[in-house]
């Protein structure tokens, strides 16, 4: 019996078993977590990841759009003026920190676990690091006043050792913005081990309750939860339904993007965490 990643207690049982890894499920606090044996978020070579997933990193026309809400959102609170530091987490092939630097005058830095990433969108020359943030944190790279962690914590496979180093790569009063799949939404529960949050590249499956565990455990407060949606063409639609749904992989049609949809199934949440100041 595996102990829970997220409280540590003992009683877990099997949820379910899904292209080859065991999905458990904690008895005390709701976490679910899978019990895989290699991480292939490290582990992939850029050739690995599925079409889908490369298509999702690669230059899209919907980044635009899609950056400029993240922004937006983050300006809801916190300008990004010439005194703020922001921190990305998980940068991916960088966009949004290119995005960010093109249209406003915060400093900013990034962190990619990824070599394969990393060499694959060279980030070394937009100031990001090729390493993990605990390693990013003990090292006592900063204290950022922003730091957005988007689609990330779900690859983390201890949840509570990375928001510790959140915390501590946070500045007093930062703020945190955080998206992630919502293992509690309704469209979750209603396709249970079809979800397609459920893949082998995500170890840690959250809902509102354990979201809001993990900031307390952490010493952050919960200040903001959404649903927020998103663009997103029609051809990586369809290339994600191909790769993550029925699970046949096939050549990208990136050529095609055809047309632009707005997209909110309700399962992915967005949250802010605050720092005390």
């Amino acid at each position: 019996m595996t102990a829970c990643r997220l409280c540590g207690h003992a009683s877990t049982s099997a949820l379910f078993e899904k292209s080859g890894v065991r999905y458990d499920r904690c008895r005390q606090c709701g976490f679910r977590f899978a019990a895989a044996a290699s991480n292939p978020n490290l582990d992939n070579q850029f050739d690995d990841f599925e079409p889908a997933y490369r298509q999702y990193l690669d230059p899209s026309p919907v980044d635009a759009a899609n950056h400029d809400a993240a922004i937006q959102w983050i300006e809801s609170f916190v300008p990004l003026d010439e005194h703020i530091a922001l921190l990305d987490i998980g940068a991916g092939s960088g966009k949004f920190l290119r995005h960010v630097r093109s249209a406003r005058p915060c400093r900013t830095a990034g962190v990619e676990p990824s070599k394969a990433l990393f060499d694959a969108y060279d980030l070394g020359q937009l100031g990001v690091v090729n390493t993990t943030l605990p390693v990013f944190s003990a090292a006592g790279c900063g204290a950022f006043d922003v730091i957005t962690v988007s689609d990330v914590i779900e690859h983390v496979d201890d949840p509570m050792g990375f928001a510790h180093a959140l915390y501590e790569v946070a500045a007093p009063g930062a703020h945190v913005f955080l998206s992630t799949p919502d293992a509690g939404s309704v469209l979750a529960s209603a396709l249970g081990r079809f979800w397609h949050h459920y893949n082998p590249y995500h170890f840690s499956l959250f809902d509102r309750s354990t979201m809001r565990r993990l900031a307390g455990a952490a010493g952050f407060v919960t200040v903001a939860f959404a649903h927020r949606g998103k663009r997103i063409t029609a051809a990586y639609l369809r290339q994600y339904v191909r790769d993550f749904f029925i699970r046949q992989p096939g050549t990208s049609d990136a050529t095609a993007t055809g047309w632009v949809l707005p997209l909110n199934t309700f399962d992915v949440m967005s949250l802010v965490w605050k720092k005390p100041a």
